[in-house]
């Protein structure tokens, strides 16, 4: 999510931060806290942009890692609270 567009293809270097720890220092050891992705679809939101990405530059295991953490992060999101 951001509050601007970017465009399709662009290509974003980006550091992950989840908010916790915990799960930062999981991306770390598996060397997926920072990424390149470009930029696949946008769609508006209310105020804010959605985007969807494909990783850049990661090896095909290391990109079925970065889906599972981040559906596993998704999932346990309401528990961190």
């Amino acid at each position: 999510e951001f509050k601007h567009a970017f465009a399709r293809s662009e290509i974003l270097d980006l550091t992950i931060s989840t908010g916790r720890g915990d799960w930062n220092k999981i991306l770390e050891l598996k060397h997926l806290e920072k990424v390149s992705c470009e930029i696949r679809w946008i769609e508006a939101v209310g105020d804010l942009h959605w985007h969807g990405v494909s990783f850049v530059g990661v090896p095909s295991e290391q990109t079925r890692a970065m889906s599972e953490l981040l559906v596993q992060f998704s999932n346990n999101a309401d528990n961190s609270i």
